[in-house]
């Protein structure tokens, strides 16, 4: 990726790649990724994978990695980021990297769900971060577990402009390797994986069935923008009752995150924080 992408907007990747054994004959339209992505080559594909999960036995392998890069639409000062306790649990705390800025947010609330959202705008207004922080300190759980398609989608069309909002926001990096074959495989794609799979399309050699399919996000989240790649304690998060009073939104406990492109509208990265 070049270093004079435009700092205006914001960079989505999302390269689909086969991996596959040497002397493998492929049709004219992959002979480009097999050339660069051949298994035992010294090639950036294998660091997507885990240890060992290339072999000789390997018969073809799918890779699919999302990178995604943008800035704030308003920046953290570095000078104002300061070490601050994250609550893992009830009883647990551990030493991050707080970012703290004061500004004017979009914040929801469900209080059946027992969260609240506050939405971080990209520069372009097409993408933002959206955090969903629970009321208790351990809620993640119970968020996930009622999290829905239709309760989020009323969750982010309830956001609603908030002023002086003082936001503390924990700097963090994840990095995740996911195996897809038995999610695609309990959605009854199963041929794909078995003798009866028919791949004629990418080679005319016969007998070939994926062996696995992998998915990797990275996400990491700064002062400049992101990059891609029991609980009945005092409540650190208060909503505003009017837009002119102040109110703190304080992420110091685990949490969920989504970034969002509302052009179109789709979630791009969607993770839980438990732990810094």
């Amino acid at each position: 990726m070049s270093n004079d992408f435009p700092t205006h907007l914001v960079r989505v990747s999302v390269p689909l790649t086969l991996s596959l054994p040497k002397g493998l004959r492929l049709h004219p339209a992959f002979d480009l990724t097999a050339a660069a992505h051949q298994c035992g080559e010294k090639s950036k594909i294998k660091d997507l994978l885990p240890p060992a999960s290339l072999n000789a036995a390997t018969a073809l392998v799918i890779i699919n990695a999302i990178y995604f890069k943008g800035l704030w639409r308003a920046q953290f000062d570095p000078k104002k980021t300061l070490r601050y306790d994250f609550k893992v649990d009830s009883k647990n705390t551990t030493k991050v990297d707080m970012m703290f800025q004061k500004n004017n947010y979009k914040m929801s609330q469900d209080a059946d769900m027992g969260v609240t959202a506050l939405e971080i705008p990209y520069r372009g207004g097409k993408t933002s971060m959206v955090v969903l922080l629970p009321d208790e300190i351990e809620g993640l759980a119970k968020l996930e577990e009622r999290l829905t398609a239709s309760t989020l989608a009323a969750l982010l069309k309830d956001l609603r402009n908030r002023s002086g909002v003082m936001l503390y926001l924990p700097k963090f990096k994840l990095e995740e390797t996911i195996n897809l074959k038995n999610t695609l495989q309990s959605l009854g794609i199963k041929d794909l994986f078995a003798r009866e799979a028919d791949l004629s399309g990418v080679s005319e050699v016969g007998g070939l069935v994926v062996s696995e399919v992998f998915h990797k996000a990275f996400v990491e989240v700064n002062e400049e923008g992101t990059e891609a790649a029991a609980a009945t304690a005092v409540v650190a998060v208060k909503m505003c009752a009017m837009v002119t009073v102040p109110c703190e939104f304080i992420v110091d406990h685990p949490f969920m995150f989504l970034i969002r492109s509302h052009d179109p509208e789709v979630i791009l990265f969607m993770g839980s924080v438990r732990a810094l």
